[in-house]
């Protein structure tokens, strides 16, 4: 298994486009943190060379958020930026599982809307989330080999460059969380990401002692899977005098 990778999303930005209850705006701007963790998925071309793709699981997430709610009907419009690079899991013929790391980056640009709908009047809510990820796509071409002690079995990848640098995919994603009277929120956030176009190619293969190496293609889409917990603070409360204890 490779060393686990932290990835950063440096800022997320939601910004209002001017809702307005009773007259009044009802915007709030709050600043967060969202720690946890990511699912990539890959596809493989060929079908008969017994290898299947598996969820390539990299923890310690870290997500910075800025947003602005948007009316006292609790609509969120969400700005999101974060990055990440590529990694591949696969199991092999046998129920051996392998890992793959990659130089390809991927920085993305989310625009989303949720609602927070409050659950029983109290403060617990849920916030279904839908919107959409623009990816430019960064790195270039690696490539390695690992031997599995103990199994007889070498492994090897070589992931390629691409031509589609920008990309775009859909987001769904589902929020609950709990809302202080302060404003502040604590909350568990998860998302699916679906991607349309190849974001990753790369060729490997996988050889077992005494056999013939055999080479399978594989490519993501940019499909991918954020699991987080976060908090979030209304920092507007303090330029217009309205903080409220808990």
């Amino acid at each position: 298994m490779p060393t686990m990778k932290i990835n950063i999303a440096a800022l997320t930005l939601l910004i209002s486009l001017g809702l307005f209850s009773q007259g009044k705006s009802q915007y709030q701007l709050y600043l967060g943190l969202d720690v946890g963790g990511n699912a990539h998925f890959q596809e493989i071309v060929e079908k008969d060379v017994g290898v299947r793709a598996a969820p390539a699981y990299i923890s310690q997430t870290i997500m910075g958020s800025l947003g602005v709610r948007l009316s006292e009907k609790d609509y969120y419009l969400t700005l999101r930026f974060s990055s990440f690079n590529h990694f591949y899991r696969f199991r092999l013929p046998g129920d051996h599982t392998v890992w793959s790391g990659s130089l390809v980056y991927v920085n993305h640009l989310t625009v989303a809307l949720a609602r927070h709908l409050p659950l029983f009047a109290s403060r617990f809510f849920l916030a279904p989330e839908l919107g959409g990820n623009v990816s430019l796509i960064n790195g270039g071409a690696s490539s390695g080999q690992v031997g599995l002690p103990g199994q007889n079995l070498r492994f090897g990848t070589a992931t390629l460059p691409v031509d589609n640098r920008l990309n775009f995919s859909l987001l769904t994603g589902l929020t609950a969380g709990f809302k202080y009277r302060s404003g502040m929120i604590l909350s568990a956030r998860i998302a699916y990401v679906q991607g349309f176009r190849e974001a990753v190619r790369g060729d490997a293969w996988y050889q077992f002692s005494g056999s013939a190496p055999v080479p399978f293609t594989f490519f993501s889409r940019g499909t991918h899977l954020p699991i987080t917990l976060g908090v979030a603070y209304p920092i507007s409360r303090i330029w217009q005098g309205k903080i409220t204890p808990d």
